[in-house]
């Protein structure tokens, strides 16, 4: 939108001021040009809506130079403007980035060194005047805009980072490496404040049985819709991660072992009334876990270690059950 409504300003400028009506409709047909970004974001083809618009502005500015304002009104400046807004609008697509910013460098040189000082259409000294202000003004206008643009990219870059190197790609749930953090400054927060948390560990019955006879493509749903029944049934707080494998981690912030034992039990219920639907056939889903409640002294690693152990002794017992740590017993040793 920016594009058009400059570009017809401009046209409005070749008619109040210059009185010239072909190049007030050359420069509205660029102006319509910049609404084929519109056009092609609708269908889904944003590399296409971009391109269209550093081509039409390109083709724009070196027309209207050469034919209506020469270089004297200062139009060929836009092109430094055009390349850093190439540069940070196409940093997905590295032969797009460099080629566009060449183009405009190259038409900005060929302009100043060609030493266009007189165009088709002569245009008096105060119109001169009136586009050059407009001029530095837009352009100061768009280097604003293109520093917002360039933090805009820092950020979705920096986010874009940091969703690769915390999430797990298939669930979407927090990978093991931002767990352990998650747990780290869950315990230095519970001895700060004397408050607790929980922890269950959970592991999908028979996973194996499952892509054995129905294939890691289905394996891989059946994680993504436990993953997604996970999350709906817990709280904003806390957290839920993909552990390994068909292993699923819960941190659960001011949560004793009574509310984590009453909420693992809701979480097993649903998963187990919720099979899924493969080829007309229900796939049955249970999950067995274990729990510990945080102890004063306790270490990430003793907590982990346990909770696995007591998800192992819920197999042992029958699976699609929860086994949570009682501090008067031991847990028995995880077979080997």
């Amino acid at each position: 939108m920016l594009g058009f409504g400059i570009s017809t300003l401009y046209s409005l400028a070749y008619l109040l001021f210059v009185d010239s009506v072909t190049g007030a409709a050359l420069n509205q047909v660029f102006a319509f040009g910049y609404l084929l970004y519109f056009l092609f974001k609708r269908h889904g083809k944003l590399y296409l809506a971009r391109l269209s618009v550093a081509v039409n502005f390109i083709v724009q500015m070196l027309l209207v130079t050469i034919f209506f304002t020469s270089t004297e009104s200062g139009l060929q400046y836009y092109y430094i403007v055009s390349g850093a807004v190439s540069y940070i609008l196409h940093s997905h697509d590295a032969r797009t980035r460099i080629i566009l910013p060449l183009i405009s460098v190259v038409c900005y040189l060929t302009l100043e060194i060609s030493g266009n000082s007189y165009a088709a259409f002569q245009l008096d000294p105060r119109v001169f005047h009136f586009v050059r202000v407009a001029t530095i003004l837009t352009i100061f206008a768009i280097f604003i805009i293109i520093i917002r643009l360039f933090h805009r990219e820092n950020d979705l870059q920096n986010r874009w980072l940091t969703q690769l190197s915390t999430t797990d790609p298939l669930t979407h749930l927090l990978n093991r490496r931002a767990t352990q953090n998650a747990l780290e400054r869950e315990v230095a927060r519970s001895k700060a404040q004397n408050s607790t948390f929980s922890i269950l560990i959970g592991d999908i019955d028979h996973f194996k049985a499952i892509n054995d006879h129905h294939g890691h493509q289905c394996g891989d749903m059946v994680l993504i819709k436990v993953a997604q029944t996970l999350r709906e049934l817990l709280r904003e707080q806390d957290a839920v991660s993909r552990w390994g494998g068909e292993e699923f981690l819960l941190l659960l912030p001011n949560t004793d072992a009574a509310h984590a034992t009453a909420l693992a039990e809701r979480l097993r219920v649903s998963i187990e009334n919720a099979p899924l639907q493969e080829h007309q056939h229900d796939i049955n889903i249970t999950m067995s876990f274990g729990g510990v409640e945080y102890q004063p002294h306790t270490t990430v690693e003793d907590m982990i270690q346990m909770a696995d152990q007591l998800m192992y002794e819920a197999k042992r017992a029958g699976r699609n059950r929860v086994v949570f740590h009682n501090p008067m017993e031991q847990p028995n040793p995880v077979p080997t």
